[in-house]
This record gives structure tokens, sequence and C-alpha cells, in this order.
């Protein structure tokens, strides 16, 4: 089993409330990242989208582009019109190395916010393994021929849940709980 660790940069500055995390600099993010032992990074709002630009980033901090969500909207428009909206993100992961697209439908949500997440969201209810009560263990005992990348990711206020402390907290959890599967 063949694991790689990144994370999720919506630890230290969220892409749904910006506000949290805001003061927070990309650079600030990325360096913590590899402080804590991460091998690689999903892409988010404070993310350069020019794919020199964006391997000179990652470079920098010797860390791997993972992926980067999207957000579809297939319910509102046609398949060939969200491809062409797809294809420069498409790009962009594929000029960087990624193997992986996080892709989701948002057509659907209301017309506001859902209003009950984002206060879940400020309230920390969205932490890091080792912090809540999701049996990871359990997780991982049935995905125990994986082989790829995990992902940490917690939607929380990084005022709340200082990003490297609760960062490093999931890793290490992420690490124990990987191999006490792995014996």
């Amino acid at each position: 089993m063949s694991i790689r660790f990144g994370a999720n940069p919506i630890i230290w500055s969220n892409d749904d409330l910006r506000e949290l995390g805001a003061e927070t600099s990309l650079e600030t993010c990325l360096a913590q990242a590899r402080q804590i032992g991460f091998e690689g990074m999903e892409l988010g709002h404070k993310f350069p989208r020019d794919a020199r630009e964006l391997r000179s980033t990652l470079g920098r901090f010797g860390l791997a582009c993972i992926s980067g969500w999207y957000s579809s909207e297939l319910l509102s428009r046609d398949a060939a019109a969200e491809l062409t909206r797809l294809r420069a993100h498409l790009d962009l992961l594929k000029a960087l190395g990624s193997t992986v697209l996080v892709f989701a439908e948002v057509a659907a949500r209301a017309g506001r916010e859902d209003w009950s997440f984002l206060h879940a969201v400020v309230e920390g209810v969205f932490t890091v393994p080792g912090d809540g009560c999701v049996p990871f263990d359990r997780v991982f005992h049935e995905l125990r021929d994986y082989s790829g990348w995990v992902v940490l990711e917690a939607e929380q206020d990084p005022k709340k849940a200082e990003p490297l402390t609760y960062a490093t907290l999931g890793l290490r959890n992420l690490r124990r709980v990987l191999a006490e599967g792995a014996g």
C-alpha cells in the first residue's frame, strides 16, 4: 500500500466563507503544510491559476498539486458547455501532473447559502481526525488495499482552531490509523 498525505488549504483559509482565514497568506499555508509533513496540496482560491506560476509556488515548498475543487452546474448547463468551462481547470491540473479531479454539482443548492452548513463550519463541527467522533480506523480498514492520496480537510474558523495545531493533529492521527491498519 502506497499512501501519500496531502492537505486542503481550507484548513488555513475557507473557500466558502472567505473572511475565515482571509489574513493567512498562501505562503504561510504552504510553509506550515510542509513543516507538518504533507507532500501535496489541493488548490484553493488563493492559488495562482497559471501553470508556470503555480508550479513555481508549490515547488518552493516541495509540494505536489493533488487536485482542486471544480463546481459543476450540469443541472443548468448542457454537458458541452460544462466541459468547455471545465477545460481550463483540467489543463491546469494536467500541467501540474495531477491525476485527480474533485468534481461537485452545485447548481441545485438553495439561492442563498446553506446557513446550517456554514454555521457548523464556524462552530467547528468539521474537524480533523483525532478531534472528532468519526471512527477513521474502521473507514481505513475498509480501504486497506487503497493506494494514493489521503487528503486532510477541516472546515473550521482558524481563529478558533489554529491551523498548524489542528493539521498536525490530523496528520498524526491519520498516520497512526493507517499504520495500525497495516499491521
